[in-house]
């Protein structure tokens, strides 16, 4: 992961824990270096995660509650950008987080909308029985691809066939879905809310 460093965080942690300088800052609007620093403080911390994992909203809730106590703002969609973020209780963030699940994860976290891609095959009749079973394989990886090898069936492929027999089709799967899977795609959402909160506030 990014660090901010070290002088970064000790100004982080002075602005944050002196009472004179807290009480001064809830009338300051922050810098983005200041929410951006909290952010990566935040994440470094998670236990057994790393930057291109599933993001749940477990690791973001936390965040925002540190947002508004540490540097005294939080983004005015919050909420919109909580409910992007998968439920911890969802059935992909689940299965990839159980120990071969992870281990598949980190194999094909690289592959571009890898997370929408099976968000979508997670919704698809079939689609859970199929992620189960395709985790336990030592080579899943392969058939996550975008683009598999000659041979090699890829996963709407190998969801099973409805009864007329013709071949699945999963609508728009190879689009995003909109939804915020990673820290780098929370992060961008929260870059352009805070950006649109600066905009409002220099126009007053």
């Amino acid at each position: 992961m990014r660090t901010i460093g070290l002088a970064g965080f000790l100004v982080l942690t002075f602005m944050t824990s002196c009472p004179e300088v807290s009480r001064a800052q809830s009338k300051i609007f922050p810098s983005w270096g200041q929410v951006l620093g909290l952010a990566e403080i935040h994440f470094q911390s998670l236990p057994d995660f790393e930057r291109t994992d599933l993001l749940s909203q477990a690791e973001v809730s936390p965040l925002f509650e540190s947002m508004s106590k540490q540097i005294h703002w939080e983004p005015a969609d919050r909420a919109e950008l909580l409910r992007q973020v998968p439920a911890t209780s969802e059935f992909l963030v689940q299965q990839l987080r159980s120990e071969r699940g992870t281990l598949f994860m980190r194999k094909v976290a690289s592959e571009e909308l890898i997370y929408d891609r099976l968000d979508r095959i997670s919704r698809e009749s079939g689609g859970q029985a199929l992620i189960r079973d395709l985790i336990k394989l030592p080579d899943a990886e392969r058939y996550a691809k975008k683009e598999t090898a000659r041979a090699v069936p890829d996963l709407v492929e190998l969801l099973p066939r409805k009864r007329n027999s013709r071949d699945r089709v999963v609508k728009d799967y190879d689009q995003p879905t909109g939804r915020l899977y990673t820290i780098d795609a929370f992060m961008a959402a929260l870059k352009a809310s805070y950006d649109q909160a600066a905009a409002v506030r220099q126009a007053k």
